[in-house]
């Protein structure tokens, strides 16, 4: 239940990172899990070639799950953040770039979010190794350590 909660929280956080940004008259729109009507995305092997998305998604956040770790006190979950914007301009790469700059600034001067997760650094991002022009796409690898169940019910023989 703990990494829905940073789903959420986290997709709230980005929302507000982001609502000054956008693609003329779009806002970026930030998703939890996949993208409406895109569910390859991203490729399903590293070095399948990108595919075109529908452009009505552009430009995005996509938050996803990886993987989560207990350990004796506190747990930790890692979230990629998928990010996409669309431009046809011969430097659209920095698109991505200033969408993942406004997300990273974001989060590293916060750090804690929702009060019970905080970032674990080092934080990491990078773009695509292709790119489906005129789509441009970079990720985020984030680590957040959230709360551990307690232990009920201890019974000592």
């Amino acid at each position: 239940m703990s990494t829905s909660i940073l789903l959420q929280t986290l997709k709230s956080f980005v929302e507000q990172s982001v609502r000054d940004t956008g693609a003329g008259d779009r806002p970026v729109k930030v998703h939890v899990g996949w993208l409406p009507g895109a569910e390859r995305f991203p490729p399903a092997k590293p070095d399948e070639p990108a595919e075109l998305l529908p452009e009505g998604l552009f430009p995005f956040v996509l938050l996803r799950a990886l993987e989560g770790e207990d350990g004796n006190e506190e747990g930790s979950v890692k979230v990629r953040l998928h990010f996409g914007t669309s431009s046809t301009d011969p430097f659209g790469y920095a698109d991505v770039l200033n969408l993942i700059e406004k997300v990273r600034q974001s989060v590293l001067k916060k750090e804690i979010i929702g009060g019970m997760f905080e970032l674990q650094r080092p934080l990491k991002w990078k773009l695509a190794n292709t790119q489906a022009y005129p789509q441009w796409t970079g990720e985020m690898v984030t680590e957040w350590t959230v709360p551990s169940p307690v232990r009920e019910n201890l019974v000592y023989d």
